[in-house]
């Protein structure tokens, strides 16, 4: 055994044991990949295959901004016990899947809220989200594609499609 000096401390090691290339190696292996552990994403496969089908501009949204956008849906809108959106007291629309495009503006930016699991609600361009519906319909049964303070879209596991106007005052 030797002692080495190393920053200002005395620690003893094997003969060649410390400085060298291949441990050197070794150990930054283990940190990055202890790195990696620590801010591994706990998203599902199909939303990170979501994710990647939605394409460039898609944002993933922080949990705590995730929480506060489902806390404002259901300010806004009542939620029945089966987890549908209630219409009343509000102006909507009934649409079709493959009329779906029509309804919207190409340039519209919209919040994607799931039913099921744990993953965060994503920032995305709305027509992009209804040209990848099918992957998008993958990570949940019931999906809100939501418009602050103007509007959600609920796409339900049954096939039926609503638009919902945020107000009673507001017109289609």
């Amino acid at each position: 055994m030797r002692t080495h000096e190393r920053y200002g401390k005395l620690t003893n090691t094997k003969v060649g044991e410390l400085f060298m290339d291949g441990d050197r190696e070794v150990k930054l292996a283990r940190l990055l990949e202890q790195h990696r552990r620590k801010n591994k994403n706990d998203y599902s496969v199909l939303f990170n295959e979501c994710i990647t089908s939605l394409g460039a501009g898609t944002m993933i949204v922080s949990q705590e901004k995730s929480d506060l956008i489902y806390k404002e849906l259901q300010e806004h809108f009542e939620f029945t016990f089966y987890g549908r959106i209630n219409p009343e007291g509000h102006i909507f629309e009934e649409l079709i899947l493959s009329n779906l495009d029509r309804s919207i503006a190409k340039d519209e930016m919209c919040y994607i809220l799931w039913s099921h699991g744990n993953d965060p609600v994503i920032q995305v361009n709305i027509y992009q989200v209804i040209k990848k519906i099918d992957d998008v319909l993958a990570v949940s049964p019931d999906v809100w594609l939501y418009k602050i303070n103007e509007y959600v879209i609920e796409i339900f596991h049954n096939g039926v499609i609503r638009k919902i106007y945020k107000n009673k005052s507001e017109s289609r």
